[in-house]
């Protein structure tokens, strides 16, 4: 059976690495909300850009796959 620690214990684990390690935290926690935000905003950029861009010429059959056509 695995060791599962107390929430006591896990408070107290937590309390001290933020005494240890405020800025390092902080740090981590900083790049932590960039990379939220950016994963929110891609989506919404890259609809943005690809609506501004001309459509791509289409290959193959009336699929409208990007592929050729297999040849038969």
């Amino acid at each position: 059976m695995l060791p599962i620690a107390g929430r006591a214990e896990v408070r107290a684990y937590l309390r001290g690495l933020f005494v240890a390690y405020p800025g390092r935290l902080a740090g981590v926690l900083t790049l932590h909300l960039v990379a939220a935000a950016a994963g929110l905003a891609a989506p919404r950029c890259s609809a943005r850009w690809s609506s501004a861009l001309p459509p791509a010429p289409r290959r193959g059959r009336s699929t409208g796959s990007p592929w050729p056509s297999p040849v038969s």
